[in-house]
């Protein structure tokens, strides 16, 4: 587990959302039936957004052009295991952080395969198939398309970029590359 600390202005706006989010729920503490539960479902987007602001504070601001210390940290350390001669799979359940996290590891020179949900069942098996035979160095997979069915085992690390509400769920997406065939020891990143 590694952790990233938010730079000055990533704190700055996840401090004032938060802020903003204490403000909102402190109001409905004495709330009671309808309103109660518009405020769990309210409370379940405000930690959604502050999860999403942390990874990378675009995905809730698109105004923000500022840098994003996790995609930062993660495109150097994916750039050192590819360095190393290894492959990775990395996993997030944002598509839009995924998106990103692809375009960072592009820049800095790697081959990049790409899986979601939204992905036709014909190119899900050509890409699975590049990526084994070797085509590409990451693999940025969404969480949900790639957490069951596939087997990755030409990967030998996994980063997961931002925790599941499931540990399980990211177990299960662990395990796309801890296969049988695997021959290499696997490394997990979180």
């Amino acid at each position: 587990v590694e952790y990233v600390d938010l730079d000055a202005a990533e704190s700055k706006r996840y401090a004032a959302l938060r802020r903003a989010c204490e403000v909102e729920f402190a109001q409905g503490e004495d709330a009671t039936g309808a309103r109660q539960a518009q405020l769990k479902i309210a409370l379940l987007a405000a930690l959604t957004r502050l999860r999403q602001l942390a990874c990378d504070v675009s995905l809730v601001d698109p105004s923000f052009t500022g840098p994003s210390s996790k995609l930062t940290r993660a495109t150097e350390l994916v750039s050192q295991i590819v360095d190393e001669k290894s492959r990775v799979l990395v996993f997030s359940q944002f598509t839009s952080l995924l998106e990103r996290a692809e375009k960072s590891f592009l820049a800095a020179g790697l081959k990049v395969a790409y899986l979601a949900g939204d992905t036709p069942t014909l190119a899900r098996k050509k890409i699975v198939d590049a990526f084994q035979a070797g085509e590409f160095d990451v693999f940025c997979i969404s969480l949900k398309a790639g957490g069951t069915g596939l087997n990755l085992t030409r990967a030998s690390y996994v980063v997961h970029l931002d925790p599941w509400w499931n540990p399980a769920v990211e177990e299960q997406a662990t395990a796309r590359a801890h296969r049988m065939g695997q021959t290499e020891p696997v490394t997990v990143y979180k």
